[in-house]
């Protein structure tokens, strides 16, 4: 994304964790369950990309070229 948009300085993506966790607890040799209140949603994730990350990406990339041909 950011060879295509030379105009970004970085490119960030966040995403929160919303989602319930089911607790339903079986009962060893029963039909039975028990079940429990879900600890509450949390957490979240974050991913950036910076110019400085896109160069020394292509620097990495030069010296396993120049690597592999010796």
């Amino acid at each position: 994304m950011l060879q295509r948009f030379p105009s970004l300085k970085d490119v960030r993506f966040e995403s929160q964790n919303r989602t319930w966790d089911t607790v339903v607890e079986q009962i060893p040799d029963s039909e039975g369950k028990v079940y429990t209140e879900p600890r509450l949603p949390y957490g979240f994730q974050r991913f950036q990309v910076t110019r400085m990350d896109l160069e020394n990406e292509r620097q990495t990339a030069n010296i396993g070229v120049e690597e592999s041909h010796r």
